[in-house]
C-alpha cells in the first residue's frame, strides 16, 4: 500500500497545489488544517472554506492535528503527505492484526478476519486521507481486544495492559468525538455480555479497584482538552456539536 502510494506521488509535481493527501479529505481542514495552524502558533483553530476566518476547533477531535503536527513542522505540509500516508498504513496493519485475537473466540479463521479489514477499500482510502478515520479505527479495535480478554482471559491483567486500557478510552473521544458515546455504551455491552454467560467472564482479569485505576487514566487523558473547551466555549466537555450530529443521524 505504501509503495503504491510512493509510485502514484511522482505524478504530483506542482508544489503550488495541494497534495491530494490533504486535498481530498473531507473536513481535513479540522485536521490537517488544525495541525497546520498549530504549526504556524496560531492553536487549536480552522480556517472557514469561504471566508477564511479562524474559528476554534469543536467537531474534531485533538488527537489528529496532533500527530500530523510534527511531520507537518518538519517536512511542510505537502512534504509531509507521504509519513502521513505511511504512518496510517501502519496503523491499518496493526488494526487487522489486532482483528486476529477478535476472531478467536468466535471459532472463525483469524486470517480470513486479517484480509477483510487490511483489504478494507474504506480503510485503505482513508489511509491515504489526512484525517481522523484510521486513528479512531485503530483505537476503537483495540479496546474491543481488552474488551475481548475481559470477557475470555484466564489470567489477571498486567499492569501494562490496565494502563494502554486506560489510554485507549482516554484517547478515543479525542480521536474522534463519536467515541464518548461508544466508551460510555461499551460497560453497558459488557454487562449484558456477563449476564447472557456469565460462566465465560473472568472477573479477576479486571477488578473493581483496577477498574478505578483504568478509569482514573481515561480521566486524565480527557482533562487537558475538556479545560480547553471551558476555556474557549465556557462549557466542561469534550465536544461542543457531536450531540446535534447524533441527533440527526439516530
Amino acid at each position: 500500500n505504501v509503495f503504491l502510494f510512493f509510485i502514484a506521488s511522482s505524478s504530483f509535481a506542482d508544489p503550488s497545489l495541494l497534495h491530494p493527501t490533504f486535498d481530498n479529505a473531507p473536513d481535513g481542514h479540522r485536521y490537517w488544517g488544525v495541525a497546520k495552524n498549530l504549526v504556524e502558533g496560531l492553536g487549536f483553530y480552522y480556517r472557514m472554506d469561504a471566508t477564511g476566518e479562524l474559528m476554534p476547533l469543536t467537531r474534531g477531535g485533538a488527537l489528529p492535528p496532533l500527530l500530523f503536527y510534527l511531520p507537518i513542522k518538519i517536512l511542510g505540509l505537502n512534504g509531509a503527505a507521504s509519513w502521513i500516508v505511511s504512518i496510517q498504513c501502519v496503523l491499518l496493519y496493526c488494526i487487522a492484526l489486532i482483528s486476529r485475537a477478535l476472531a478467536r473466540p468466535f471459532k472463525t479463521s483469524p486470517t480470513l478476519i486479517q484480509i477483510l479489514c487490511l483489504f478494507n477499500p474504506i480503510l485503505i482510502i482513508a489511509a491515504h486521507h489526512a484525517q481522523s478515520e484510521l486513528i479512531f479505527v485503530f483505537l476503537f479495535t483495540a479496546i474491543l481486544w481488552f474488551c475481548s480478554r475481559l470477557l475470555t482471559a484466564s489470567k489477571p491483567a498486567t499492569r501494562m495492559e490496565i494502563i494502554l486500557l486506560g489510554l485507549c478510552i482516554g484517547l478515543l473521544p479525542l480521536a474522534r468525538p463519536l467515541g464518548l458515546y461508544l466508551i460510555v455504551a461499551i460497560p453497558i455491552l459488557l454487562l449484558i455480555s456477563l449476564w447472557i454467560q456469565s460462566g465465560s467472564f473472568r472477573v479477576r482479569y479486571l477488578n473493581f479497584p483496577k477498574l478505578i485505576f483504568v478509569s482514573l487514566i481515561a480521566g486524565l487523558v480527557m482533562l487537558p482538552w475538556s479545560a480547553r473547551n471551558y476555556v474557549v466555549f465556557g462549557e466542561f466537555s469534550l465536544t461542543q456539536s457531536e450531540g446535534i450530529m447524533m441527533q440527526w443521524h439516530y
